[in-house]
């Protein structure tokens, strides 16, 4: 299995749909048990209820240390927060920066 990591940033799921994105290209990828760890924060109620039928993706309002999800994660994806992209820098995870 391959765990992708979504961790917050500084904008909220509602300006730029990550999530429909994200839905439509993993099927897309060449990994065949991908699961998805979204730490949500404010955008959890709206990624809870899209991914209720998803059974790969775990979405979480907040994780405290999150560095031990981002760790776990093969790789990730963050809303271009600048501390998170040096956190998954500095823990060696490939991670994309997603600027809206």
């Amino acid at each position: 299995a391959t765990v992708l990591g979504v961790f917050p940033g500084s904008w909220q799921e509602a300006q730029t749909p990550l999530a429909d994105v994200l839905e439509a290209a993993l099927p897309l990828l060449d990994l065949p048990n991908v699961y998805v760890v979204w730490i949500a924060g404010d955008d959890v109620d709206r990624l809870r209820e899209k991914f209720a039928m998803k059974p790969r993706f775990l979405v979480r309002e907040y994780e405290d240390p999150i560095d031990a999800w981002m760790a776990a994660s093969d790789l990730a994806i963050t809303k271009c927060n600048r501390k998170s992209a040096f956190e998954l820098l500095r823990l060696g995870v490939p991670s994309v920066a997603i600027s809206w």
